[in-house]
């Protein structure tokens, strides 16, 4: 090993023929926020969308408090759907081909035409995290589930106060929580580590502390 070369670290695997190792890379750099969508408060989050569309969370008309709604503008068309009442869904709130929300104790699909279909609720907790593991799987992590939704049907996991929920290319979903972190591929848990997961870039993932490693995934599908 050169000097000042980090040895790799090889997670612990749950899953025979299954390997995955973390690599200690520089940090990426920050993400830039995307601008805002003009037109709406700045207390309100309101973002792009595939399509043209603009997707926003208003704040309730009165106190101004919390936001309680979620806005689809399509050309002239507006579409509300309500939300239950908290101030964190710009934070919790993933754009796809669908929209995806994580919201107190619930994760909802929203389409387009605003048909909203509820992917995790849960009686305890305190934001449920969600993201895409493609374009047609969506992953959502809260207090005691983890609920990963495709075309290959649903899988419900078990995980302990979720902290984070990112995913890894290609298609390692990686939840955190208060045990650590599961690495989830397929819809199994295929590896654990004790280290949380803040934030995946492509194939190199970011701790809390801000370190970061290139993940590699290696499977021996004869042993599956």
């Amino acid at each position: 090993m050169a000097d000042g070369e980090e040895e790799e670290i090889v997670l612990d695997s749950e899953l025979p023929g299954v390997r995955i190792t973390l690599a200690p890379v520089p940090p990426p750099p920050a993400r830039q926020a995307s601008p805002p969508a003009p037109g709406f408060a700045e207390d309100e989050w309101a973002g792009a969308a595939p399509g043209g569309r603009v997707v926003a969370f208003l704040r309730e008309p009165v106190a101004r408090c919390h936001l309680d709604r979620v806005l689809i503008v399509e050309g002239e068309r507006r579409i509300e759907r309500p939300l239950p009442p908290w101030i964190y869904y710009g934070f919790f709130a993933r754009i796809g081909k669908r929209l995806l929300v994580g919201a107190p104790r619930q994760a909802f699909i929203v389409d387009w035409d605003g048909t909203m279909t509820t992917l995790l609720e849960e009686p305890d907790g305190a934001g449920v995290h969600v993201c895409w593991i493609d374009d047609d799987t969506a992953a959502a992590a809260g207090y005691r589930t983890i609920v990963v939704d495709g075309p290959a049907g649903q899988v419900t996991l078990a995980c302990n106060a979720a902290s984070a929920a990112c995913v890894v290319a290609p298609g390692l979903l990686v939840v955190s929580d208060d045990d650590g972190s599961q690495w989830i591929h397929e819809g199994r848990v295929v590896a654990r580590d004790w280290r949380t997961i803040a934030a995946a870039h492509g194939d190199v993932v970011v701790g809390a502390a801000g370190d970061a490693f290139r993940v590699t995934l290696v499977r021996d599908f004869a042993r599956d």
